[in-house]
């Protein structure tokens, strides 16, 4: 005999607002529950009404493990069809009632355009583009957000350390995320990979970790550098089944599980307690979808996200921020009042925490002289010396210069050790870059000259050629390269323009 499932406030109030929603007129509408909440079980509650009144219903999802999940409530139970959009929207399908979709991914294709109803309900953690602007619905119903399931005691609490020793600024974006071989190069750098190693066992040791690698090539070389090293690990991925490693994982076989596009979305495994963020993104959704694998409540414990890749720095969005429903893509970067611009006056920082702090921003308007605050919580990235393991600061950073790379490094001031940062490898425009600096540090030289009047041609808005016709004529004039700097500068510190130099 099953046991009477009892739903949380928050699932009832949520059906209650659903209903309401429908009863104002709204006929595709979106439910955002975060991960964890018990989705399944609000899904039934829907189901039951509409079957109650006769309708046709349909439930679909592009994974087939969250369709298994919804089949356990509806065996064997008339007028509703359960499945997969792969299978269900090949072609045109009748008309339903109501169907309801799991996750906002497939909305906007041609399998649920084939999948014709009179009302929907998309259920979504997350029903944002990936950079957070809310997508278009008639209706979205906010069920409840992560921090408001913690604060009720139904799910861990999130610790964030963000220690990345890449940069992710340059990487080339396809389809809202990174591209996966720009971000695989950057993450199967020997450095790289030694790293990851290294954090986890500095902080995961006897911890149930999720990595999320980024594709299967990477997946499987990062399993051989574990083994390598004496951790227990495996990979889950589309080119192995997953089920008996799933199982042994839970079972604790090993604590390091490695995947890869495979448990994101629709799969509890409530005793994972750290997420490794090794693959660079910067969708918020995808983010948040990683981050709740290792939310859901077991025993007292807490679920450590550990980012190596930059993922929170790029996403600009904590995993225990509440997401803004009224932000769209028009709305505008700029805050305004009065219909204008206001202007920024001041930001502050203030700690949460050892890793995490809440900046705030003032503004004011000019017209009406309103003030008005906004609050965004922000994470550490933190970097530790390799040799004595002190927190490192970024305003230690220095260079050296060889003829084909620049190499940055931050010197420990506890241990003096020098901690390589990162290395860039010049192309011919930064090499002649670098020329030019050297020759500014060195004697007094025609170019030096030339470098110095762009630069003047710049702030009195001259036409750069302008300083080439100066050169030109102080050569003929045979004029001497160190009475020429001398009187460049008198200009520059009497704030003349520099066509005084013509008079010389």
């Amino acid at each position: 005999m099953k046991t009477k499932l009892i739903p949380r406030d928050y699932q009832t109030s949520s059906y209650n607002d659903i209903k309401k929603s429908f009863a104002k007129g709204n006929k595709h509408i979106c439910l955002m529950m975060c991960g964890g909440a018990g989705k399944s079980l609000l899904c039934k509650m829907i189901i039951d009404s509409a079957l109650s009144k006769g309708s046709k219903v349909g439930f679909f999802s592009f994974r087939k493990s969250l369709t298994e999940q919804i089949k356990t409530y509806f065996n064997n139970v008339d007028n509703i069809d359960i499945g997969t959009l792969q299978k269900f929207g090949k072609s045109e399908t009748k008309m339903y009632d109501l169907i309801i979709l799991d996750e906002k991914d497939f909305t906007n294709t041609k399998l649920r355009s084939n999948i014709k109803s009179k009302y929907s309900i998309v259920m979504s953690g997350c029903p944002t583009d990936t950079t957070g602007n809310v997508l278009e619905f008639d209706d979205i119903v906010e069920g409840i957000q992560y921090i408001d399931l913690y604060k009720k005691g139904y799910a861990k609490k999130i610790k964030v350390l963000a220690i990345s020793k890449i940069d992710t600024s340059k990487l080339k974006k396809v389809a809202g995320d990174f591209r996966k071989k720009d971000s695989f190069d950057i993450m199967e750098k020997p450095t790289i990979k030694k790293n990851i190693i290294e954090s986890y066992k500095k902080y995961c040791i006897n911890r149930k970790s999720l990595l999320f690698a980024v594709d299967i090539n990477h997946a499987e070389s990062l399993k051989k550098e574990f083994l390598e090293n004496g951790i227990k690990c495996d990979t889950v991925h589309s080119k192995k089944k997953s089920d008996n490693i799933i199982k042994d994982f839970e079972d604790g076989k090993f604590d390091l599980l490695i995947n890869v596009a495979q448990i994101s979305i629709g799969v509890d495994i409530p005793c994972i307690n750290t997420i490794i963020f090794a693959r660079p993104m910067v969708s918020m959704p995808l983010m948040l979808q990683c981050v709740w694998r290792g939310t859901r409540k077991f025993k007292d414990d807490y679920c450590l996200v550990l980012d190596l890749a930059e993922v929170l720095k790029r996403v600009n969005f904590h995993p225990v921020q509440k997401i803004d429903f009224t932000k769209t893509k028009a709305t505008k970067k700029q805050k305004e009042c009065c219909s204008q611009p206001m202007i920024i006056l001041s930001k502050t920082n203030k700690m949460i925490d050892d890793l995490t702090y809440m900046q705030t921003t003032r503004y004011k308007c000019n017209a009406c002289n309103k003030y008005e605050d906004k609050e965004e919580m922000k994470v550490l990235n933190l970097k530790f010396c390799a040799g004595c393991g002190e927190q490192l600061t970024d305003n230690k950073i220095e260079f050296k210069e060889t003829k084909k790379e620049l190499v940055f490094y931050i010197e420990c001031e506890c241990c003096k050790f020098i901690n390589p940062e990162r290395s860039i490898l010049l192309t011919d425009k930064e090499l002649k870059e670098i020329k030019h600096n050297e020759i500014l540090q060195g004697a007094d030289t025609w170019e030096k000259l030339r470098l110095i009047l762009l630069e003047e041609c710049r702030k009195w808005k001259y036409h750069s050629k302008y300083a080439d016709r100066l050169i030109e004529m102080l050569k003929l004039k045979e004029i001497p390269m160190n009475v020429i700097m001398d009187n460049v500068a008198k200009i520059k510190a009497n704030n003349i323009k520099i066509s005084a130099l013509g008079y010389l």
